[in-house]
């Protein structure tokens, strides 16, 4: 078991040194231009600053996937979070509140529709995170293709793609598990789903008792 955790932890640094391996190409590319060390400088503080905003925006992309997915499931919301802004619906009304849970940038918890067959629909709600940041950065290289190369499209195309594969692999890692991971856990073991089922309920119930 020891093992197998410690493979999820190289493989997770290999899809981590992969996204810094493509950043690095796009500064190698700015390298090779006529650019003097000042516009160089300028360029690399503007890489950085695309990264973090790009991944801020993949977040709420991400999130907001798993609320359009989970609503075409017939999920009902009951709270949308993006870093500590977290939106609870209770009551039939939506408050703002602050709430952070450690190694997340964002969650958006639905309520799921009853069990029919001893099962209900998990797999959209769960990878619409995914979809939704693919969809999204292939509607970016469309754009590119037919349009103006420009560097914040292409730092927003791959922190899509990054964002996607690093959470429909699955990975289970200090205590945090990724959405391609609840995946593979209720596909191999159906009685977790209905345990999940029962707390989304509670959720809803309590309004996530915040």
């Amino acid at each position: 078991m020891k093992m197998v955790r410690e493979m999820k932890k190289i493989f997770y640094f290999i899809l981590t040194l992969i996204g810094l391996s493509l950043v690095v190409k796009v500064i190698q590319y700015i390298m090779v231009l006529p650019y003097s060390l000042l516009e160089l400088t300028g360029l690399i503080i503007l890489l950085t600053f695309y990264l973090y905003v790009t991944q801020f925006m993949h977040v709420i992309i991400h999130e907001t996937g798993h609320f359009l997915f989970g609503r075409l499931s017939g999920y009902h919301l009951i709270s949308f979070r993006v870093l500590s802004f977290m939106w609870l619906k209770k009551d039939h009304h939506i408050s703002l509140k602050r709430y952070r849970l450690k190694g997340t940038a964002g969650q958006c918890l639905m309520a799921p529709p009853d069990i029919k067959n001893d099962s209900f629909p998990f797999v959209l709600y769960h990878l619409g995170g995914c979809l939704m940041n693919l969809i999204i950065s292939f509607l970016f290289i469309l754009f590119i293709i037919f349009s103006i190369l420009n560097l914040f499209f292409f730092v927003f195309i791959i922190m899509g793609i990054w964002m996607a594969f690093i959470n429909a692999i699955p990975i289970s890692m200090d205590g945090l598990i990724n959405d391609g991971y609840y995946v593979s856990v209720f596909k191999k073991y159906p009685e977790t789903l209905k345990a999940f089922w029962l707390q989304l309920k509670v959720y809803e119930m309590y309004g996530h008792n915040i």
